[in-house]
């Protein structure tokens, strides 16, 4: 764990207290804390929570499914359907129930779309569908639940809201 200690410099920096949440930038992202199918690895995001905890901030958790920074095993497995859709459902369920309350919020699927309301082409969409994005949603209203965790879920993309043709 001692791996990420250093990358943490605004933690001691006084205006960090004028700050209400924190959300970790990298490290509960699938590279991170699934780094081999069905290994987790929390230890990172950990790091986040624990300090968040300790200057008595909520943690608003980032992400359970994008199209970047996936393990290796992820985008160089050549997963059928089935197997994706599994392979998904286990990683949201390991991570929402994993990082339990420590979370108020999950983004649950990170920039989808391209600018222009179409899918970016990534393993999900190439493998799965467009129904990902609802899969990714259910499977975590479905990890929550099954914890009794109250937590919200969220969509996250940057630059989607000025576009006059997208539709979701």
């Amino acid at each position: 764990m001692a791996r990420f200690v250093h990358e943490f410099p605004l933690a001691e920096a006084p205006e960090a207290d004028q700050y209400v949440q924190i959300t970790p930038a990298n490290y509960m992202k699938w590279q991170f804390t699934e780094p081999q199918r069905g290994v987790f690895d929390l230890s990172g995001g950990n790091v986040v929570v624990n300090l968040a905890k300790a200057r008595g901030k909520a943690v608003r958790c980032h992400n359970l499914v994008w199209v970047s920074e996936l393990a290796p095993w992820v985008t160089a497995g050549k997963f059928d359907n089935a197997t994706l859709i599994s392979i998904m459902k286990t990683h949201i369920t390991g991570l929402v129930q994993g990082f339990g309350d420590s979370c108020y919020s999950w983004d649950v699927v990170n920039e989808a779309y391209n600018g222009d309301g179409t899918y970016s082409s990534n393993v999900f969409y190439n493998t799965i569908g467009p129904s990902y994005v609802a899969m990714a949603f259910l499977f975590a209203t479905q990890a929550a639940d099954a914890k009794g965790l109250k937590v919200k879920f969220y969509y996250n993309d940057y630059g989607i809201e000025s576009e006059l043709n997208f539709q979701i």
